[in-house]
């Protein structure tokens, strides 16, 4: 229990890598397998908006190499996911990735209407994206209703959203320089936070670990 409670707590950081006033300023605590699994979520965040801008320029382009960015963004999921069911059991994992999932797609919606110059399609994919935000944050908050704010999470996906739509507009416009500069937004407070302040400890879990049977039934 112990275990499944660290990761409880490292899962809770990189999380509120989304969200960054709910991670307050406690000691640092650079040892251990907490730290080392909060690494490697913010890890893959990172290289989820990484993966996510790579694709999306390569759908704009119609590259012949679009299908094997997909299948990477696609791969990166299925760790999340991963990562998610350690802490909150298998059936939280497979609800998880049908709804992360949705935002790529979302994404792959507002690429495709950018290339028609269909403003109406473009419009619907953020109406999309901003459906999804309140849909992610509450599965969070489900999870945990303790720790998890819904409003809160809903503000920090929609930061997440942004970063990555600049990015790609920047890179539609050919503004080359703008758009290597909101990447490195778009993927710096993951990586950056997991690494060095990321690795601050949020204080108690406030849900003692029976989180992972809150909302998720049979795990």
């Amino acid at each position: 229990m112990k275990k499944l409670q660290s990761k409880l707590a490292v899962l809770m950081l990189c999380l509120s890598l989304f969200v960054p006033v709910l991670a307050s300023a406690h000691e640092v605590d650079t040892k251990g397998a907490a730290p080392d699994l909060q690494a490697a979520l913010g890890e893959l965040l990172g290289e989820h908006a990484l993966l996510a801008v790579i694709a999306m320029q390569k759908g704009y382009d119609g590259a012949a190499d679009f299908n094997n960015a997909a299948a990477a963004l696609g791969k990166n999921t299925d760790d999340l996911s991963a990562a998610i069911a350690s802490v909150y059991g298998s059936a939280a994992g497979e609800a998880f990735k049908p709804i992360w999932s949705s935002h790529i797609g979302y994404f792959v919606d507002y690429v495709k209407a950018t290339a028609a110059k269909d403003e109406a399609g473009r419009q619907k994919a953020v109406a999309e994206l901003d459906a999804y935000r309140m849909k992610q944050a509450e599965f969070f908050h489900n999870a945990n209703p303790a720790y998890f704010e819904t409003a809160a999470l809903a503000d920090g996906l929609n930061m997440h959203i942004n970063h990555l739509l600049d990015a790609f507009n920047s890179y539609v416009n050919k503004d080359y320089t703008a758009a290597y500069k909101d990447t490195r937004t778009a993927y710096a407070p993951y990586v950056h936070d997991s690494q060095s302040t990321g690795l601050r400890h949020p204080g108690p879990v406030p849900c003692q670990i029976p989180c992972r049977n809150n909302v998720f039934a049979g795990n």
